[in-house]
């Protein structure tokens, strides 16, 4: 998994390379991606990885979710907590007009909150899903 994120760090994942991780782990996209999207926020958390890597792995990672939703149609539910840390980096990506540096005050703090209900069990690592809207 190591190499896939390295490969999202820098803005692609390759997704042959994906799908054959997922069949020799027996795990489902939405279970890698699910732990990349932790991995990373983690890494991100400790100061492990800086901003612009984390949030260009996890752009890779939902470029991969569009994907899964385009093969599976209508109805198609994002994994969590994948979804909700790509929105995290996603908030720190532009200037909320608020004179503020987002990735302080909503990426971090987004990051902080979705770590601390994953260890609580609120978000299960590779249980939770967010469904999309199919009239958006």
């Amino acid at each position: 998994m190591d190499r896939l994120i390295i490969q999202a760090s820098q803005g692609e994942i390759h997704r042959a390379a994906a799908d054959l991780f997922c069949q020799a782990n027996g795990m489902q996209p939405s279970e890698l991606w699910n732990s990349m999207a932790l991995s990373v926020a983690k890494a991100f958390q400790r100061g492990k990885v800086p901003f612009r890597d984390a949030d260009a792995a996890l752009n890779a990672i939902w470029s991969q979710m569009v994907v899964d939703a385009e093969r599976h149609g209508d109805g198609f539910v994002l994994p969590e907590p994948a979804y909700s840390i790509y929105q995290a980096f996603d908030a720190g990506e532009y200037d909320h007009g608020d004179n503020e540096d987002p990735v302080k005050k909503y990426t971090r703090q987004m990051i902080e909150q979705i770590l601390e209900e994953v260890q609580q069990g609120e978000g299960g690592a590779c249980e939770g899903t967010h469904r999309t809207d199919p009239s958006a």
